[in-house]
């Protein structure tokens, strides 16, 4: 007589599968999603510096030797 209240190897293997996949999927979509996020942030950042350099030197373009 089978015990009907276990898993069969086919039903773990399958299982085991499914969450794989699923893990993989997730794992690829949270890499892009946080490569994007640090993308966008050095761009911010880059741009913010560029603008405050401008504006301290034209602030301070009489202070300078450069002329």
């Amino acid at each position: 007589m089978k015990n009907k209240n276990a898993f069969t190897i086919i039903e773990l293997l399958v299982t085991f599968v499914i969450i794989t996949l699923v893990g993989g999927i997730g794992i690829s979509s949270f890499n892009n999603i946080f490569s994007g996020v640090d993308k966008n942030y050095y761009q911010k950042l880059e741009q913010s510096l560029l603008l405050s350099e401008n504006d301290y030197f034209e602030s301070h373009r009489e202070e300078l030797p450069i002329k």
